[in-house]
């Protein structure tokens, strides 16, 4: 059994521009628009990655049956989303929620190759967290003694 450990996770949304295009910027005269050829996203955060990982790992190895635990915090629907995505992936997520909204991620490349990241904050309420880190605590204490029976 794995278990991770994300305090900031995130949706990550890819964005690709098409060939040869350059990422076109807004100037004082006004906004640029952008056409994106393609999209996709997914769950991101150290400890959601790791988890995705070892899943990959554990299936390419024929460990398929290895339990992959995710926990962390999360808000609102890009929270519920997360937890989604990683059920969708067979990793177990063991999160609490707060109030507030799990950052999301923007990440373009261009049609010439040269990507650009802009990291969302998220916004959670800090002193939500203490009073809860116990429910995180308990819950994976209860899941992991029902693996060991």
């Amino acid at each position: 059994m794995y278990l991770t450990l994300t305090l900031n996770p995130s949706i990550d949304y890819y964005v690709r521009l098409p060939k040869g295009r350059r990422l076109e910027t807004g100037t004082e005269d006004g906004p640029a628009t952008n056409r994106s050829l393609g999209e996709y996203y997914e769950s991101g955060g150290k400890g959601i990655n790791i988890a995705k990982v070892l899943r990959r790992l554990s299936d390419a190895d024929g460990c398929a049956q290895n339990h992959i635990m995710a926990s962390g915090i999360s808000c609102a629907f890009t929270g519920n989303e997360i937890i989604r995505n990683l059920e969708l992936e067979r990793i177990d997520p063991v999160f609490i929620e707060v109030p507030g909204h799990t950052r999301i991620n923007l990440k373009i490349t261009d049609g010439l190759g040269i990507e650009t990241e802009i990291n969302g904050a998220g916004r959670y309420q800090s002193s939500n967290i203490d009073h809860k880190q116990f429910r995180i605590q308990h819950t994976v204490y209860i899941r992991f003694n029902a693996l060991r029976t």
